[in-house]
């Protein structure tokens, strides 16, 4: 297993992540690293599982009794389950006097393979009781997250707290701003909290936190996150986090983060989306000379697929929206067996089609890359289709 060091992570943007927690964007035929675990200066350990699609099944978090001997104790474990490849529930527990409890887990809930309702429920006196419900809601033409609810369950009825509304650039698809809202005295929406995001050539580079000042009627900065990519040096990058102080931004937090261009994040399964293009190789705390360490080792499991370039089939439109038609006419007579793949390696679908072809329906995929695979036993064919 191979050593690595400090690996920064940012909460995935795109809450459909939720549903495979797998990486971003895999490359077909090429070997996936997964993230084993992680030992931050020797004082906190988190270790990380997968199953063979590459979705994460476990998080636990250990805490050194002796950083010397270095020697951990298990303090808290989170849980996830799946069903159909979807994720269903995440289950939190801790340690009570050495036996993990379980705390509080999330439900999921599914609408055309997006997630849909998050309930928050917590274990009072061995029994699970609801304390809230996440809405969410895709209704841009980028059918991306554009809106979610939250509602806290009084007297056994949902009501709702805060939102967060999500807006987009179409022409360069990446999140441009959240805006925070909460219900006030009137029970009508008024914004109190916005987050705006800066890129280049397609990477995060600042994000901005700001909260309404009603007393100027003006949005207020309030902390500051940068990503400083090294002009001369293009493996570094600098991560700063700053408050806003007397009238402007004070550095609280800076890191000095080595990244290994040879291997991009599309090559990772992580816990978490990160917003660093590349793996890294060292990231250093420089108040403190601290470092943290990540090992990695090859995802074994069935996410590794190689297209093939030469088409006996006619496979059309793609880009496709509801639709994929197929035509066999320069592809072997036997019988011809089409399947369908994720981009995690997960079949979707498996079925014979005719000597005539077939239409085949992709309306409950959601938005997405997929592998279209023929094959009748001695030829196999692979293409990629996209689904808009």
């Amino acid at each position: 297993m191979k050593k690595t060091s400090l690996f920064l992570f940012i909460v995935c943007l795109n809450i459909a992540y939720i549903q495979t927690d797998t990486a971003s964007a895999q490359t077909a035929g090429t070997q996936l690293q997964k993230l084993d675990s992680v030992v931050a200066s020797d004082y906190t350990k988190y270790i990380y599982s997968y199953n063979e699609s590459g979705q994460i099944v476990s998080e636990k978090f250990y805490v050194a009794t002796d950083s010397v001997k270095k020697l951990f104790t298990l303090m808290n474990l989170t849980e996830h389950n799946y069903d159909n490849g979807k994720k269903v529930s995440k289950v939190f527990s801790y340690s009570l006097d050495g036996v993990m409890t379980a705390s509080s887990r999330n439900m999921y809930e599914y609408s055309e393979d997006r997630i849909s309702i998050d309930r928050l429920e917590y274990a009072v006196q061995k029994q699970w009781k609801t304390a809230q419900k996440t809405d969410y809601f895709y209704e841009n033409p980028l059918n991306k997250l554009t809106k979610i609810v939250t509602s806290l369950l009084v007297n056994d009825v949902y009501r709702p707290a805060e939102q967060s509304e999500y807006t987009y650039d179409a022409e360069n698809n990446c999140l441009l701003s959240i805006l925070g809202k909460k219900l006030n005295y009137k029970n009508e929406w008024t914004s109190n909290t916005k987050t705006e995001f800066g890129y280049n050539s397609g990477n995060l580079i600042v994000r901005t936190d700001f909260h309404w000042n009603d007393t100027v009627k003006a949005w207020a900065p309030d902390t500051k996150t940068e990503y400083i990519y090294n002009t001369t040096n293009t493996n570094m990058v600098v991560y700063k986090e700053s408050k806003y102080s007397g009238g402007g931004f004070v550095v609280a937090l800076e890191k000095e983060i080595t990244m290994d261009r040879a291997c991009s994040s599309d090559k990772l399964l992580l816990p978490a989306v990160s917003n660093i293009p590349f793996k890294v190789e060292e990231e250093k705390v420089l108040s403190s000379q601290r470092l943290s360490q990540y090992y990695y080792s090859p995802h074994i499991g069935n996410g590794i697929i190689n297209p093939t370039e030469n088409h006996n089939a006619l496979i059309y439109p793609n880009p496709a929206r509801d639709f994929v038609n197929i035509q066999l006419a320069q592809f072997p007579s036997e019988t011809v067996t089409v399947k369908i793949f994720n981009n995690s390696g997960q079949l979707l679908l498996s079925q014979p089609i005719g000597n005539n072809g077939e239409t085949i329906s992709l309306k409950s995929f959601p938005v997405g890359i997929y592998l279209l695979q023929l094959e009748n036993g001695r030829n196999k064919e692979l293409v990629k289709v996209i689904k808009q």
